[in-house]
């Protein structure tokens, strides 16, 4: 895993069902819209143009929110169910 890009992992059991947590700080969600961004723009990619345009909308949104400070705090994401409230 790069230096850019350290998540934490963490996982709970509920009852049969393991919920993964992970753990993304500003720099991380820059590293992902990075990552995004180059999907969107890949030739391997050609073939799908409305995934492509949606990997590219999405990096956009989540460059313009990290640059308007947000999120000013780490961010936990349960990995099957969204957002940590």
């Amino acid at each position: 895993m790069s230096e850019a890009l350290m998540i934490l992992l963490t996982t709970t059991k509920v009852g049969a069902f393991i919920m993964a947590k992970v753990t993304f700080s500003r720099k991380d969600i820059e590293s992902l819209a990075d990552r995004l961004l180059d999907r969107g723009r890949s030739p391997l990619m050609d073939d799908m143009p409305s995934t492509q345009r949606d990997l590219r909308c999405a990096a956009a949104i989540l460059k313009y929110v990290t640059a308007q400070g947000v999120p000013p705090t780490v961010i936990e994401i349960d990995v099957n169910n969204g957002p940590h409230t």
